[in-house]
């Protein structure tokens, strides 16, 4: 799954992993829980984001073959892969290959520089 990193339109220095491709359409959805909202950028149950400096953390460790983890975004290298999650609100993270976690760690560096000019 591709993804890719974007600037929050509603809050200053907050970025969210997402799909680059949205799947399905918005709407309530029933869980073991209750309804949730469904948002198809969303690559998890739940928004993955954080600062700048979170994400430009989590390029680093891709870059480098490691995990990095924050209250509300994580990538762990495991296998041949990164599992993507939020460790605040994610059950289950989503695995995505090593070349997608590359592409994602230069779209963060995109999105994150594109901020500050």
């Amino acid at each position: 799954m591709k993804c890719i990193c974007v600037k929050s339109e509603n809050m200053d220095d907050w970025y969210l992993i997402q799909r680059a491709e949205p799947v399905g359409v918005p709407g309530l959805r029933r869980t073991d829980y209750g309804l949730s909202l469904y948002i198809p950028s969303r690559i998890t149950d739940c928004d993955i984001e954080g600062h700048a400096s979170e994400m430009v953390a989590i390029a680093d460790a891709i870059d480098a073959g490691e995990s990095a983890s924050f209250r509300r975004c994580e990538a762990e290298r495991v296998g041949d892969g990164y599992a993507l999650m939020s460790p605040r609100n994610d059950e289950r993270p989503v695995t995505i290959t090593i070349e997608e976690a590359h592409e994602l760690a230069k779209s963060i560096r995109a999105a994150v520089a594109g901020e500050t000019r």
